[in-house]
């Protein structure tokens, strides 16, 4: 299978883990740090390789999910290619990120949450639609779900 890895800079140590367990299953992974040609367009390469993937994998973190960051530009390439995510996007909570700034196209499938110690994700379940500052808040690190301000646990499902 053809994996994108679409992740802000701040992740890229994440990522690679993410890449190597890809790989060591099988697949076929573009990551930008080591998959674009240096001195390059870098755009029509992405651009090129999102067209080319089965998988869009979106490592969700607050620096992912920023205005301006390109992994919003690379989402967008992914929703132009499916208008509808399921079976082809997969976004991975990798670091606590208000699930109000998560972009809906992303919303729209299951979010995943990457497993302490693992770079393979597990499941998580999430309500679908919140109002803005309602919205739970996934911390990748302790398994845990708030809801403004109260907090329980989480369980995932595999």
């Amino acid at each position: 299978m053809n994996v994108f890895l679409s992740h802000a800079s701040e992740q890229a140590g994440i990522a690679e883990r993410i890449e190597v367990a890809l790989r060591s299953d099988g697949h076929s992974v573009f990551l930008s740090r080591t998959s674009l040609p240096a001195g390059e367009s870098y755009n029509d390469h992405i651009r090129e390789a999102i067209s080319g993937c089965d998988l869009f994998v979106f490592l969700v973190s607050p620096e992912a999910v920023a205005k301006g960051r390109y992994t919003i530009t690379e989402l967008e390439f992914a929703r132009r290619r499916w208008s509808n995510p399921s079976n082809h996007v997969l976004p991975v909570v990798v670091t606590a990120t208000d699930l109000t700034s998560v972009p809906a196209y992303l919303r729209a499938v299951t979010l995943s949450e990457l497993a302490a110690r693992s770079a393979r994700p597990q499941r998580i379940s999430t309500g679908r639609s919140r109002r803005a500052g309602n919205g739970p808040t996934f911390d990748s690190s302790s398994s845990r779900r708030s809801f403004g301000g109260a907090t329980r646990n989480q369980k995932t499902r595999r």
